[in-house]
């Protein structure tokens, strides 16, 4: 709903990464050299299949128990025109799982894509009142890797007789892949002295349709049409309200806002 001000924006488009463990991936060996730096050579060294086992190993030694995460990707791009929204965005995410640490660790790839489209319109009331009506709607693909560990992680890259190759390497990873097409409705009430009061429905036919591939199966038949085992994975509904107030001035724009999220929830 807030798209009815009709405000001009462009998001530039950004890259993130997030590195977690930075203190044992930047940690010294009796070499003198970081871990990074380690797995870094023994990735490069594709023929050579001790570094690769040796960058395996490094790579699930920094896994403490628990669930946990290496790294997280963020990228996308968004503008809002004249009541118009549309978004790109893209994240990569790899999780780990240990039962103790270590080498029993196991490794997660997930994947998130997200194109968003909104629209959203003011109806100007009397007595300094007005009415954001709003609607947005996302193609949501979300993928996720089987759980892989050590003894899977080598088998992977490989034993030194050729050169790594990426596809060859996810043959044998099962993927459980899928999208959902969520809609979001909401409006909000602009009343005089900066007070306003909104209501949102979120997640309107957010289930996802998901299917479970092999690496080939996912390239050719990334939506799971065709001979694949698929299910429903259940996304919730919520219904949110909020209060805000906001004094708008020139110098600054102090807001106090009140929210409750999930109504349905809290009354079910």
């Amino acid at each position: 709903a807030a798209l009815g001000a009709g405000h001009f924006e462009l998001s530039l488009p950004y890259f993130q990464m997030t590195l977690y463990h930075p203190y044992d991936f930047m940690g010294k060996d009796e070499d003198g050299k970081s871990l990074l730096s380690n797995i870094i050579d023994g990735v490069k060294d594709t023929n050579d299949s001790d570094a690769l086992a040796g960058a395996a190993s490094d790579l699930l030694g920094i896994v403490k128990s628990g669930y946990g995460k290496i790294f997280d990707v963020d990228t996308g791009v968004s503008f809002t025109a004249k009541g118009f929204a549309f978004g790109v965005f893209a994240n990569a995410s790899m999780h780990t799982f240990a039962s103790t640490g270590g080498l029993d660790a196991q490794l997660i790839a997930e994947t998130n894509a997200v194109a968003v489209l909104g629209f959203g319109h003011r109806f100007e009331l009397p007595m300094d009142f007005s009415l954001d009506v709003g609607a947005t709607v996302r193609f949501n693909y979300i993928g996720y890797s089987e759980a892989i560990g050590k003894d899977k992680l080598l088998d992977m890259m490989g034993d030194g007789s050729k050169s790594f190759d990426l596809n060859t390497a996810l043959e044998g990873v099962r993927i459980m892949a899928g999208w959902s097409l969520p809609i979001d409705v909401g409006i909000n009430l602009n009343m005089p002295y900066g007070f306003s009061f909104g209501i949102v429905a979120r997640n309107l036919n957010g289930n996802y349709h998901m299917a479970i591939h092999d690496y080939k199966s996912l390239q050719d038949d990334p939506f799971g049409n065709n001979g694949v085992e698929r299910f429903t994975l259940g996304s919730d509904f919520s219904l949110d309200t909020g209060i805000a107030w906001q004094w708008d001035n020139v110098w600054f724009r102090p807001t106090i806002a009140i929210d409750i999220v999930d109504w349905v929830g809290m009354c079910t």
